[in-house]
């Protein structure tokens, strides 16, 4: 899950520019916990949102850096992997928010 976090944020920090904020927020509802990471950048147009968590794909922008496409994949897989889920929406203000809803698990 570290990882996916840092992924995550790595992503919304590379697509933002120089003074935007980048906000992350988790809250509690009930027996979930959500973890929103949200940026000022460009946004991803909404044909290829359903897709930016498949491996290997990149979405043309001139702040897309290095990287293979696999830093969201691998989000993906942790956020599974621990029963949960994983959703980017564009925001109305400008920008994307990806949103990961994890299960409470009992500690005992």
């Amino acid at each position: 899950m570290r990882r996916a976090v840092e992924n995550v944020v790595r992503n919304a920090l590379r697509f933002s520019q120089s003074g935007q904020m980048v906000s992350v927020r988790l809250l509690r509802l009930g027996q979930e916990v959500q973890l929103s990471i949200a940026d000022r950048g460009p946004g991803v147009e909404e044909g290829k949102l359903a897709g930016i968590f498949d491996p290997f794909v990149r979405i043309g922008s001139p702040r897309m850096g290095k990287g293979y496409g696999l830093g969201l994949a691998i989000a993906r897989k942790a956020v599974i992997l621990q029963g949960g889920t994983i959703q980017a929406r564009n925001r109305a203000q400008g920008g994307l928010r990806v949103t990961m809803t994890l299960p409470l698990h009992d500690p005992s």
